[in-house]
């Protein structure tokens, strides 16, 4: 009967158990895939049988042993009890004291067998070996009885060791290094006798849905595992290699294995040649390599990146990250864009805008279930100066709307009267009250502001092409007061001057999630906002994208909804920081006359350089379109310019906005992107064929073809780790890395008319396919000519 170990969860002394149960049954045991485990042991041994699922170590080896007959013993179920409440924990309090680790309450000794020769050695007392740390001196006083007690029952019982007595061989493996050599002479000979299993499964397959890169880095644990026994290595440090001409993925894992092993090992490249020789069979690695290093460099069989290849280009789709790299579709809530009501939309709500977007698109994209949440400032005091403005500025509103197109200097204006007119001042704050009360002309003014405002930002959006479900913060009012109810009924709020406050561990400031006047702030509405999403929506994931100042504000809200227990231990909190859009100067990002930059205006003006460009090379001769797709290319190039440049940034740095860079034909930029991908159509459009329909065999030959071909197996996992860190760079650096594997393709590799012209077209198509998918992730639109 075959029997499956959960591979890298057990305990090293579990799976020393197991192995030696399988061997003595003589039953067959390897690491491998198992069901769901009912519950998580201790230990973290699962083993899977035929129809059944076991936990622990003990269970896992009375399934094995019970398994064969011929291995039943009346007392092995004795020694398995024994060995797992009296020795090993004896054993595991001596480890730990060694390695400065608590040490636990030991249980009393009691022998399995009632013999007098355990008896009278139980009750011995031999003094621990000089020279070891005083904490170590009560677990080995409690241990050295017990192997003792082993010495001498061995002494009575010395034939080959059945189940029972190795059992008890693999705990006095670990209790042996206490002690010098010698001291229990039977007790090491029985160790020295034990037999040995090797888990590892004799070979590894691709799953179905796995990537090369994860399908690697489970073959390299595999063999860590089968090398080196004694270690619980948890990270093989499989990456690729950064110069192609050494191979495909390098594990860098040999050094830090090395100095592990304290000298156990002659050197790190003598770690990686043992690496080497564990690795399971497989069909997957043509070939490895070990540095003096130690690193050890693997290249992938031609075979495996052909098919993947081919496989986008006739299905015309690259495929998406498993859900099960997720643990199953996620319930996800993205906040992002978020402006004020009345105020213009400028260059600062960019990065929420498109980073939000991309994150949006890449979630769907992996299939989970996304709400994107325009969580729009609509509410608060200003609306009182806004309303009494509007009102006394434009007394017929409702028989001649005004129209209000620059948002912010109708703020202004009323900003100003608000600081001037005491009077003013004093009917703005009592039209908030009134307003907050439902008073129903002071909602019809709000209502109006919120659809100019509506108005004014749908423009900004439909240039960018993001779609948004706007909830602003007037939707959670009336959660508010059962939240702090909530939260007070917690123990979570203090009263501070009438202020009701809470406080959380490492902050200099508390929440204020209701003011000394009775009134709500940002605080209240975040707090409100919070609970909503993971009680009622019951959201999975939550996504906040603001700029980085908000961080902190952010960071306390999820640990308050954490301490009021609205989390569960799977749910995901996280917040997108992102710093400032500058100018050339190094300071904020401002027009001539230091106003802030319209965002809809800085848009538009990369469109029309774009378009001046084009218009250039249409009268160089270096594009031939008409001046209708001249206006449709320059507003795909130019918009798309303004966001990638934005995306290719981390999320957290500032950076110079540059319609120069942004715009330039080389480099990490949109226009080169948008141009390579152009130029990829071309080649195909030249060739007259359906190249997806082509019957190709080698199409990896030319080491400019392998290059492009690999790199094109890479998307899944960029889009696997954009879906978990939310930093969209990640993206826009594969998609240009890609770019210029392309243009050095066919730079050294000719397509057309060449006899390989089937199998070059059927790489630019797959190339182009990733491409495409790269950019609708990112929300920039593509070009088939320029």
């Amino acid at each position: 009967m075959l029997f499956r170990l959960r591979p890298s969860s057990a305990s090293e002394s579990a799976r020393h158990k197991v192995a030696v149960t399988a061997a003595l049954a003589q039953q067959k045991i390897e690491e491998g895939s198992v069901a769901a485990a009912p519950f998580e042991p201790e230990d973290g041994c699962v083993v899977e049988g035929e129809d059944v699922v076991v936990c622990g170590a003990p269970h896992a080896c009375r399934l094995i042993a019970g398994s064969a007959l011929r291995c039943a013993d009346p007392v092995v179920d004795d020694w398995i009890e024994w060995s797992e409440t009296i020795f090993a924990p004896a054993v595991a309090a001596l480890v730990a004291s060694f390695e400065g680790s608590p040490v636990r309450a030991l249980p009393p000794s009691r022998p399995v067998v009632e013999r007098d020769e355990f008896s009278f050695l139980l009750g011995a007392f031999t003094p621990p070996p000089n020279g070891v740390p005083a904490a170590a001196k009560a677990a080995i006083s409690k241990t050295w009885p017990l192997m003792a007690a082993l010495e001498g029952f061995l002494a009575t019982d010395n034939s080959d060791p059945t189940l029972a007595h190795a059992l008890l061989g693999v705990d006095a493996v670990y209790a042996l290094p206490a002690w010098a050599p010698g001291s229990f002479p039977r007790v090491e000979a029985l160790v020295a006798r034990l037999p040995s299993v090797d888990l590892r499964p004799a070979s590894l397959e691709r799953g179905t849905d796995e990537s090369p890169t994860k399908f690697v880095t489970r073959l390299f644990a595999a063999a860590i595992a089968r090398a080196f026994p004694q270690l619980e290595w948890p990270d093989p440090a499989v990456m690729r290699c950064a110069n192609d001409k050494f191979g495909d993925y390098q594990c860098n894992a040999p050094m830090s294995i090395f100095k592990a092993l304290k000298g156990a090992a002659k050197s790190p490249r003598a770690v990686g040649e043992a690496i080497v020789a564990s690795i399971p069979a497989n069909q997957f690695v043509a070939s490895t390599s070990v540095a003096p290093a130690g690193f050890v460099n693997t290249v992938l069989r031609s075979e495996i990146l052909s098919a993947f290849a081919v496989s986008v280009a006739r299905s015309g789709a690259v495929p998406a990250p498993p859900l099960s790299a997720f643990g199953g579709k996620r319930q996800v809530l993205v906040d992002f864009s978020s402006p004020n009501v009345a105020k213009e939309m400028h260059v600062g709500h960019l990065r929420s805008t498109i980073i939000g977007d991309t994150v949006c698109r890449v979630l769907e994209y992996c299939g989970h279930e996304v709400r994107r949440v325009n969580h729009l400032g609509d509410w608060g005091t200003q609306f009182g100066m806004l309303i009494t403005h509007l009102e006394t500025a434009y007394p017929d509103f409702t028989e001649n709307p005004p129209n209000i197109t620059d948002l912010t200097t109708f703020y202004k204006d009323a900003k100003k009267r608000f600081d001037a007119d005491p009077e003013f001042k004093d009917k703005s704050r009592a039209r908030v009250v009134t307003l907050q009360a439902g008073d129903p002309r002071s909602l019809e003014i709000w209502r109006l502001l919120c659809d100019l405002s509506r108005k004014e930002f749908d423009k900004v959006y439909e240039r960018l092409d993001v779609a948004l479900n706007e909830y602003g913060e007037s939707y959670y009012n009336d959660m508010i007061p059962g939240t702090i109810e909530e939260l007070e009924r917690k123990g979570l709020v203090s009263d501070e001057n009438g202020a009701a406050c809470i406080h959380l561990p490492n902050h200099g400031f508390p929440l204020i999630v209701r003011k000394s006047d009775g009134g709500y702030g940002y605080d209240s509405t975040d707090a409100a906002a919070v609970r909503h999403r993971l009680i009622d929506l019951g959201c999975d994931w939550l996504v906040y994208i603001t700029d980085v100042g908000q961080q902190e504000h952010f960071h306390m809200v999820f640990e308050m909804a954490r301490a009021a227990g609205w989390t569960r231990d799977d749910v995901r909190l996280r917040h997108v920081g992102f710093g400032v859009v500058q100018g050339l100067d190094g300071k904020r990002f401002r027009t001539r006359s230091s106003e802030t930059t319209r965002l809809v205006d800085l848009l538009d003006e990369a469109v029309v350089r774009m378009e001046a460009s084009l218009v250039d090379r249409v009268k160089d001769g270096k594009c031939s379109l008409s001046d209708d797709k001249v206006k449709e290319a320059a507003a795909v190039v130019g918009y798309g310019a303004v966001k990638y440049f934005d995306l290719h940034q981390h999320p957290a740095t500032n950076y110079k906005f540059s319609y120069d860079k942004m715009l330039s034909t080389s480099g990490n930029t949109a226009v080169y992107l948008l141009y390579s991908h152009a130029r990829l159509a071309s080649i195909i459009r030249k060739s007259g064929l359906d190249v997806p329909t082509l019957v190709v065999q080698d199409l990896v030959h030319h080491p400019k073809e392998r290059q492009l071909a690999f790199e094109l197996s890479l998307f899944v996992d960029v889009v696997e780790a954009v879906a978990n860190d939310y930093l969209p760079n990640r993206l826009c650096d594969y998609l240009y890395r890609l770019s210029t594997k392309f243009t050095d393709f066919v730079t050294d590799c000719k397509v057309l008319g060449d006899p390989r012209q089937s199998e070059r077209l059927v790489l630019c198509e797959a190339t182009g396919v990733v491409m495409r998918q790269a950019f609708t992730l990112l929300g920039i639109k593509y070009l088939m000519q320029i």
